[in-house]
Formats: structure tokens, C-alpha cells, sequence
């Protein structure tokens, strides 16, 4: 059973992914085409260590398509 601190802290990750690689999408990046968001992004603007961060992007497949490059995970797109 997941407690009500690992909720929060998994929406945290996942909100907070999805609204870095929204915004990559727009402005002039956007005009290089899809911008992956790498997960020392994410955890720098959720202000959580990196190996937590990857642990809920290895959960998320549902929800984001996510590239993994040895301890590294990036997010590649939305999937929904």
C-alpha cells in the first residue's frame, strides 16, 4: 500500500515532469522538434534527490514514454 507521503512525492515527480516537457514544447525550442526532459531536471525543480525521481519514472510508463541510457532516465513524450 502505497502511504499518503509517497503519493504526494509521486505526484510531485510526475506533475512537475509533465509540466517541463509542456513547456519544452513551446517557444523557440519547440522549433527543433520534441525536447526530452532529463531526470536531474526534474528532480532540480522538485527539489528531490535523482534516484528518487527515477524510481516513479520507472513507474510511469503509463503515463510517459520514458528513455533509459544506464542510470539516466529521460522523458520522451506523453503517452496520453
Amino acid at each position: 500500500m502505497t502511504s499518503d507521503r509517497e503519493t504526494a512525492e509521486a505526484e510531485l515527480v510526475l506533475g512537475t515532469a509533465e509540466r517541463l516537457w509542456r513547456e519544452s514544447q513551446t517557444g523557440p525550442a519547440a522549433e527543433q522538434g520534441p525536447q526530452p526532459i532529463e531526470d536531474v531536471a526534474i528532480a532540480h525543480e522538485c527539489g528531490l534527490d535523482v534516484d528518487t525521481v527515477r524510481r516513479w519514472l520507472d513507474e510511469a510508463g503509463d503515463r510517459f514514454e520514458v528513455g533509459v541510457f544506464g542510470n539516466t532516465r529521460t522523458v520522451v513524450s506523453l503517452r496520453r
